[in-house]
Order: structure tokens, then sequence, then C-alpha cells
């Protein structure tokens, strides 16, 4: 055992001072960090984003302002949401929306909040809750307002003069200022004077990167304002059917087998997801180093050296404990990365990722990711390993690696829609699976999955990696000397069974 640690820390050695290694331990997590740092860095337009907006009627003007207000009021409650719930506080006076800690509010729940005060009245209420070490509160700024076209461009233009003006102020130069400071326009609309049932088009320009969301805000806005004059018009009061509307039950679905509600059970497939697509990243980064340098050590005849002073036992050992301990050391710098990237993400992240770690925060559920891990790793990388043994060039490697490859893109091609239904026959069919297990029960761990299925489906992918391991050795003793072509498929069932070896 001691030699194959030796050759285990030789192998963790020789490949950690590689440029290759450093450039794919760092570029996915650079790349994670990046998504959420950088845009923060070069969000430095803080006033917000402006829509020039000319209502030639003077009908819908009102209601998209009322409409886009109710946003940034929302946004305001998921941030207090978040904010109650880092410091656990639960105001002693009547229910308040915001601390429900929900994701997501209603127009309904927007206007109470405003019509009691807003921000300032929460926070009245927050402030003799709070602990003495609490941070203050960041009201998030406004992230689109509406202007009103500058004096030196009139919105009764006709559409090809306006096409004509509008560009540079849609690229940002010059920017719009308001009262409260410059703005980047992102968009232009001009409602006609004639806007209605008989005449429902309405113009809009934009730089190319407006939010859909915005688009179909004020979409939704005027044609909800159409529609009420029109009620008004045949004697209906479109107030009263307001009420009614308002009135109308929302269901509030829930899961036996998850918990939560549907919106939740989404946002719990974010861990299992990526843990399966890190392990099968890290999987296939490790194993290829495995499999070039057993390559290159047969075509060098390194490896006549080593069988000279090592068994071939120790020798495979010594192989895959060293290029686990790569892999361990790419995992656990990606895991940081990514506590570091989500430290760095807005408040109301933190709200969206508490439900999906909820689950794998008991010692048992921490243990299985682990175990999962390596024994996905044992399963998969002995494969590598044994193809390596019988290959002297990557072109002969090549005839066995595609179709293992695709049999191995199975899972992740198929865990989202079994996610959908953990408890469905395909994703419990793909548990029993020894070479895709720990890949689904990865995504299944925090799914409610009986302890009869983890144990059983365990235990058979413990048999499943042990017999692979007494196969791969008698395949890797008896191929490592062997040159010219791979032994044909015979030969390797022979192996397989402890004939031809010497």
């Amino acid at each position: 055992m001691r030699r194959a640690l030796l050759i285990a820390q030789r192998e963790y050695r020789q490949h950690i001072r590689t440029r290759g290694f450093w450039i794919g331990l760092l570029l996915i997590p650079v790349i994670m960090v990046a998504s959420t740092v950088v845009p923060m860095l070069l969000d430095t337009d803080k006033g917000g984003d402006a829509v020039l907006m000319a209502d030639l009627s003077g009908r819908f003007q009102p209601a998209i302002e009322r409409a886009i207000e109710f946003e940034y009021q929302k946004l305001i409650l998921r941030y207090l949401s978040v904010y109650t719930q880092e410091y656990d506080v639960h105001p002693p006076a009547a229910p308040v929306d915001w601390a429900r800690h929900s994701l997501w509010y209603s127009d309904a729940e927007a206007e109470r909040f405003v019509a009691a005060g807003g921000i300032d009245a929460a926070l009245a209420v927050l402030q003799p809750e709070l602990p003495a070490n609490a941070a203050p509160f960041k009201i998030p700024h406004r992230g689109l307002r509406l202007v009103p076209f500058p004096d030196t461009m009139s919105p009764a233009l006709a559409k090809p003069d306006l096409d004509a003006v509008l560009p540079p102020y849609l690229k940002g130069e010059p920017s719009i200022v308001a009262e409260d400071g410059p703005h980047r326009v992102i968009a232009a609309i001009v409602l006609p004077d004639t806007l209605g049932p008989e005449h429902p088009g309405w113009e809009m320009w934009t730089n190319g990167a407006v939010n859909a969301g915005i688009i179909q805000l004020v979409t939704d806005t005027i044609r909800q304002q159409i529609r009420d004059e029109a009620l008004a018009t045949a004697g209906f009061d479109p107030a009263a059917l307001a009420r009614i509307e308002a009135g109308d039950a929302a269901p509030h679905v829930n899961s036996p087998r998850l918990g939560g509600t549907v919106s939740t059970n989404a946002i719990r497939e974010l861990i299992p997801v990526g843990c399966a697509w890190m392990l099968w990243m890290t999987i296939m980064m490790v194993s290829n180093v495995l499999l070039h340098g057993l390559i290159e050590e047969r075509s060098n005849k390194l490896i006549e050296s080593l069988l000279a002073t090592v068994s071939a036992h120790e020798l495979m050992s010594g192989k895959l404990i060293g290029v686990a301990g790569i892999g361990f050391t790419i995992a656990v710098t990606w895991t940081v990365f990514a506590i570091v990237s989500v430290s760095f993400a807005p408040p109301d992240f933190a709200l969206v990722l508490r439900p999906a770690l909820d689950p794998y925060a008991s010692f048992a559920t921490v243990f299985g990711l682990v175990f999962y891990f390596v024994t996905g790793y044992l399963a998969i990388a002995t494969l590598f390993l044994v193809i390596g043994s019988m290959c002297d060039s990557m072109h002969d490697a090549q005839a066995y690696m595609t179709p293992l490859i695709v049999i191995l893109l199975a899972p992740l091609v198929m865990i989202r829609p079994a996610m959908a239904d953990p408890h469905g026959l395909l994703p419990v069919i793909m548990s029993w699976i020894p070479i895709y297990t720990p890949f689904v029960m990865l995504g299944r761990l925090g799914t409610g999955v009986s302890t009869f299925e983890v144990v059983s489906s365990s235990v058979l992918l413990v048999g499943f990696v042990t017999g692979e391991l007494v196969i791969a050795g008698r395949i890797f003793r008896a191929s490592l000397l062997r040159t010219g072509q791979p032994p044909r498929i015979s030969a390797l069932l022979k192996l397989c069974f402890g004939k031809g070896l010497k």
C-alpha cells in the first residue's frame, strides 16, 4: 500500500504542475464569479434605465406608471423579505406581506404595502426588532422610469422621422437628464391619440437589450386600459369587475413528495442538476488525465520501469488514488468559488437559493453527496484506466471512448426531465443502473427518496464498483505490456473471467 500511495503522490504532483490543469481548474470558477460580479461592476448607471414615453391621448400613461411603480415596490418587498429572514425578525404587529419570506408578490400586495406607508413604515416597524449588529437595510435602486420626449424632438413626428432621430438616444448619446439625474434610454414608446379597439396599433423602439418583461408589462397595461374603457362604454363598472377578479381564489399548490410550492420545487432542481454536472465534468477532466498519462507511459516504455519496482495492482491503485485527489481538488475549488460567487449575488438571490439548499442541510445527505461522488468517480475512472492500459495511442483509444462518452451523457440529458418527477418510472429505473446511479441519486437525495431505495441501490453500486475493480485489475495486468492492436472482445471476455492470465 505504501508504494501505491507513492505512485498516487507522483500522479498528483505531476498533473497539478501542468498549465492545462490550472486552466481547467480556474476557468469555470472565473466564469461563475464573473457572471455575478462583472455585471455589478459594469452597472454604473445606478439611476436606472429610462423609457421615452409619449401618450398623445393622455389615457394610458398613468396606468403604465402605476404598473411600473408596483413592480418596483415588489422588488422592495423581496429585499425586505430577505432582510427579515437574514436576521430572523418577526414583527409583533399584524401580519405583513414582507415578513412572509416569499419570492413573488402580487399587485394587490404591492398596493397594500404602499397604502401602509411603504418602505418608511416598514423600516419603522423593523427597527426595534433588529439585533444591535444588523446592517442597515439597502433600498434597491429604481430600475426603470418613464420620461417625456426631449424638447428637441416631437413625438408627433411621422414614423420615418422618428426612425431617423431616435437611434442616437437609444445608443446612449446623449442620456436623458431628469430631476433625479441622467438616465440611459433603452426604449421609446409613442401611443397615438386614436389608440383603442378600432386602432390598436402603437409604436415602440428599443436598443435591442430591453427585457421582454418590460414590453409585456406595457402591452398588458394598455390592453387592460382599452378593456376597461370598452366595459365602461357598454355600461359596466370596470372597478366592480376588478374587485370581482381580485377575489378569485389563487391556488397554493403543494407537492406531498417534495414539500413547498411548485415554484419552490423548481428552485430545488438547482443544486441536484448542478451536482450532477459538476460530477460529470470533474470525472471527464480527471479521467482524460488518467487516460493520456497511461498511454504516454506505455508509448515511452516507462511502464516497464515502473513494473520492475511495483506490482500491477499497486500501479493501478496508485493511479486511481492520485487522480482522485485531483478530482477532489477540482470539486472543492469549484464549490468554494460557487460560494464566493453567491455571496456577491443580489440579496434576493439568497431567498431563491435557500429552498434549494434546505434538503442538503443534514449530515446524512452530505454523506450521500460524498459517497456518490467517490463511487461515481471509481465506476467511470476505472473504465478509462482499462482503456488506457489496452491502447498504444489516443487514436486506438478513440474507438472505445466515443461510445463510452455517449453512454455517460445519457444521465445528463435526462436529469432535468427526471427531476420534474423524481419519483417517476424513468429516474427510479436509472437509479438502479450502477453507472447512472451516482448522477441520478445526487439529484434525488433531497426529494424524499425512501431509505430502502437509497440503501439498496447503494449496495448494488458498491457491488458493481467492487466487481469492476476486480475485472479491471485482470485486464490491466494482462494488457500493460501488450503491444499492437487492442485485444478483441472475445479476449476481453476471457480476461474478465480470469482466463488467459499468467
